[in-house]
């Protein structure tokens, strides 16, 4: 996906996270952390950040203003206190240069 200079982006989990029986479940923590095309990288945990919100169970969002033409990448993860429900996925989205 491309996005203008100004936007706002939501990034999402492709699925939401599920324990071994694929039951949608809540981790302990949520961790979105994005990578600006500069090589800068924030993260964003659910509960400490406004920018991450929980649309449903296992489901969530992170919501970031893109300032910087070039390619933006992003890493989320769940995690239990136990370590035995984790998951993460990743991606990828295109900040298009002014033209003008």
């Amino acid at each position: 996906m491309s996005y203008e200079l100004g936007d706002r982006v939501r990034l999402r989990t492709a699925t939401p996270f599920q324990d071994v029986n694929e039951t949608a479940f809540d981790p302990d923590v949520v961790t979105f952390q994005v990578q600006s095309p500069g090589d800068i990288t924030v993260s964003y945990v659910y509960n400490t950040n406004a920018e991450v919100t929980k649309l449903a169970t296992g489901d969530y969002a992170c919501d970031v203003d893109v300032e910087t033409a070039g390619t933006w990448e992003y890493y989320v993860k769940g995690e239990t206190s136990g370590g035995e429900n984790r998951g993460a996925d990743q991606g990828r989205f295109l900040v298009n240069r002014k033209r003008t």
